[in-house]
């Protein structure tokens, strides 16, 4: 299981907070991303015991690390979406284990059913 180093690792890597105001204004909008790791974390484990971990709930959890005020103001989209990209990526597909989401879509689908004509006669 990835832990928070990994995910810390991404975050200072992607490095979502950033432009003029950010750098303007480092108190108001400190980066604090071990803060925000353990957030995510604590988060992570609680979904985990329930098993209840899915591609929706590792999104909302990137998105929750980052307060409304920051997403508006300096968190680069782009880069958050990396982000949740590569947090993704870390804990559902990572080392061939866990989740491969195209195996799940072909199995839920039915299967595809072999049109079979009526026997012509022989002539």
């Amino acid at each position: 299981m990835p832990g928070g180093a990994e995910v810390l690792f991404l975050l200072m890597e992607v490095d979502p907070i950033s432009g003029k105001e950010s750098e303007q204004y480092p108190d108001s909008y400190p980066k604090e991303y071990r803060e925000r790791v353990e957030k995510f974390s604590r988060n992570y484990i609680w979904r985990k015991i329930t098993g209840d971990i899915t591609i929706e709930f590792l999104e909302a959890a990137v998105e929750r690390m980052f307060t409304a005020d920051e997403v508006s103001s300096v968190v680069d989209l782009a880069k958050l979406k990396v982000l949740k990209h590569r947090i993704i990526h870390l804990f559902l597909y990572r080392n061939g284990s866990g989740r491969n989401h195209l195996e799940v879509i072909k199995r839920c689908q039915l299967p595809a059913r072999r049109l079979r004509l009526p026997r012509s006669p022989v002539l």
